[in-house]
């Protein structure tokens, strides 16, 4: 093991005689003495290449520079301590003196035992206070390095420490902040901006226990900018258990709280969705006969009135009556249930869409198209700008697209008042960002959203407009039309600024291709087309009878069971309709059966559907090249979609 290096010693004095015997005297101590020096010039060129842990310096020494002189250069230079021999000198020069902070005073002649007494003492202290410096500059360094904010205070509430990350978030210089009142460079308020709340470090000073901030608690920064910041806060004790102030870390969590409430939203209006589309599919079904009915009714209303000419007269007036009574009545029944059928149709928006027509698109020609829908209400109120980057091509349907981007386009046409187009600005911009996604943003510098509704207005049926000019669906639904693309929708406002929507959407991946399904034998010459219908609902079954009994050969079943065994029996069919969404066994799994068994037949069957709500029946859909008939439908779609079957499958 080696023996401690022993500390070294330079004595600067012009008395040779004095600083050998000083030099002789602290060897046989066990120090160290490289050299001495007589001047200030040679005590720096010793110390620059020795670099020595303390200086024995005479105060008065020959040259242009004194003692004094000589050991502020080696502190400043070197960081050498000092301790000073001197005879005697007068007041000015050992005030001076004492300005460098010396660590001893050694009177000539200097005894033995007073050297030893003071480099002892000298050289303790040094290495003491490199300690203390060489803690406080980790510290500092850690302070710095670290990524949470700190600010300490006393125990008056003002700051006596604030590093760079606490610096950066509230906006203020270091050297401004300390000394300051804590409640006036850590402004905090509630969520909404509204209610102030006070510092928890003057609870964490009077409880003398770790507190934390309220959950919602926002930063104003020195320029006003706002941050959602979480915290810890803690007294300090001294090693005697005194109090001696209080110390805050926090961090910026705006970002992950905006993606925790955007995810919360996202699970709010799924849930939504996937609730709207249930709903919407057990509407239809029973919609669906009603409308069925209702036509049929009002078509034998029609025949039974053209009969009435046969009766007497006044058996025939008395009856015409009654048959325009009903007939009104069923018309009326008729409207009613149309309007029905476009809330459902509305309500299925908010679910993922399931009778999409996706296709590779450029996502600009869905903006250009909503700009030309939208053009006479966006340029009574702003100038439009078009600022289109290259992006990649998506997987989307068109339609479904445009409705998003005219949604976000009217809603930013609506925030600005009209009559001053030139003073106002909607922009349409289109890029790809970092990830490779292409993005849309509309921009508008219009009122802006207050930010206490900010996280609301993805919410279905929220609106801030009047009843007569919003219905509160349109971002709803626009948001459930991005998220089924695999996008999302992003939001900044500020009130009197205006707002941007971005919506990212990924690029499309290569699709694979799809065979083009076979096509079977045309139906027999001269005979009638024989349907099989398969639906749980016995009413739709019998009203879709009905409708079609005077065309076609109608056999109807209400399961794929059924219709299985019919055809192991050796029923033939020209034409198959089966709903997608039935119990036990699934429009999915009866053509499963049907490509495995009777592969001819499956080439020639078709789907209806009261909504496509779960992923396997849109990934169903996604595969299969089928076409699909969407409940409710009026007799004459059901027709025009047999026909066009027929003549497909022929």
């Amino acid at each position: 093991m080696n023996a401690p290096q022993a500390a070294r010693i330079l004595v600067v004095d012009d008395e040779r005689l004095v600083a050998r015997e000083i030099a002789e005297n602290l060897v046989s101590l066990g120090y160290e003495v490289p050299a001495t020096a007589a001047t200030a010039d040679e005590a720096l060129e010793i110390a620059c290449s020795t670099r020595p842990d303390l200086a024995l310096l005479d105060i008065r020494i020959r040259g242009p520079r004194d003692g004094v002189e000589t050991a502020t250069a080696l502190r400043a230079r070197f960081g050498v301590p000092v301790i000073y021999l001197t005879a005697c000198t007068d007041e000015a020069t050992l005030a001076r003196a004492k300005q460098t902070e010396p660590y001893a005073y050694l009177v000539k002649p200097i005894k033995p035992v007073e050297l030893r007494s003071a480099v002892e003492i000298a050289l303790r202290r040094s290495a003491a206070e490199r300690r203390v410096r060489e803690h406080g500059t980790w510290l500092e360094i850690t302070l710095r390095s670290i990524a949470d904010a700190v600010i300490a205070t006393d125990c008056a509430g003002r700051i006596t420490l604030m590093n760079p990350r606490a610096a950066a978030l509230t906006g203020w210089d270091v050297a401004e902040a300390i000394g300051q009142p804590i409640d006036g460079v850590l402004q905090l308020s509630d969520e909404n901006g509204k209610a102030a709340i006070s510092s928890p470090i003057e609870l964490a000073l009077r409880e003398q226990h770790t507190v934390e901030l309220p959950a919602g608690t926002v930063l104003r920064r020195a320029n006003g900018e706002e941050l959602a910041i979480e915290d810890a806060t803690a007294p300090i004790f001294d090693t005697s258990g005194d109090l001696v102030g209080a110390v805050i870390v926090f961090r910026d969590v705006s970002q992950s709280r905006k993606l925790v409430r955007q995810a919360e939203l996202n699970e709010r209006l799924a849930a939504l969705g996937t609730l709207a589309a249930g709903v919407a599919h057990e509407v239809n079904n029973p919609l669906s006969f009603i409308i069925g009915n209702q036509q049929y009714a009002l078509k034998e209303l029609a025949d039974l009135h053209a009969r009435l000419a046969e009766l007497p007269v006044l058996e025939r007036e008395q009856l015409e009556g009654k048959v325009e009574e009903i007939s009104a009545a069923l018309s009326d029944a008729e409207v009613g249930a149309d309007r029905v059928r476009k809330i459902v149709s509305e309500l299925r928006k908010l679910s993922r869409p399931g009778m999409e027509k996706r296709k590779r698109m450029d996502p600009r020609a869905a903006l250009e198209s909503a700009l030309a829908i939208t053009w006479t209400e966006l340029s009574s109120r702003a100038t439009i700008v078009r600022e289109y980057g290259q992006c990649p091509e998506i997987l989307a349907d068109e339609t479904r697209l445009t409705q998003v981007f005219v949604n976000l386009l009217i809603n930013a046409a609506h925030a600005i008042d009209s009559g001053e187009p030139s003073t106002n600005e909607v922009r349409a911009s289109t890029g790809t960002d970092a990830d490779g996604a292409a993005y849309v943003e509309v921009s508008d510098t219009g009122s802006g959203i207050p930010k206490s509704i900010l996280p609301r207005i993805f919410e279905p049926f929220y609106t801030t407009r009047a009843l007569e000019t919003g219905t509160g669906l349109g971002l709803s639904i626009s948001h459930g039309i991005v998220a089924s693309l695999g996008g999302r929708i992003h939001v900044e406002s500020q009130v009197g600024s205006g707002s941007t929507f971005r919506v990212t959407l990924p690029a499309a991946e290569r699709a694979p291709s799809v065979p083009p399904a076979r096509h079977s034998v045309a139906p027999r010459e001269g005979e009638e087309y024989r349907l099989l219908i398969v639906d749980d609902e016995r009413i739709l079954l019998d009203s879709l009878t009905r409708a079609l009994e005077d065309t076609y050969d109608v056999t109807t079943v209400t399961s794929g069971h059924e219709a299985v065994l019919l055809l192991e029996r050796g029923e033939s069919f020209d034409l198959v309709i089966c709903d997608l969404m039935m119990p036990h066994m699934t429009g999915m799994e009866f053509f499963g059966v049907l490509e495995s068994r009777f592969p001819e037949l499956a080439l020639r069957t078709v789907f209806m559907t009261g909504g496509v709500f779960t992923p396997a029946a849109q990934r169903f859909l996604a595969v299969r090249s089928r076409r699909v008939l969407a409940k409710p439908f009026t007799n004459g779609e059901l027709i025009a979609f047999i026909t066009e079957s027929l003549v497909r499958a022929a």
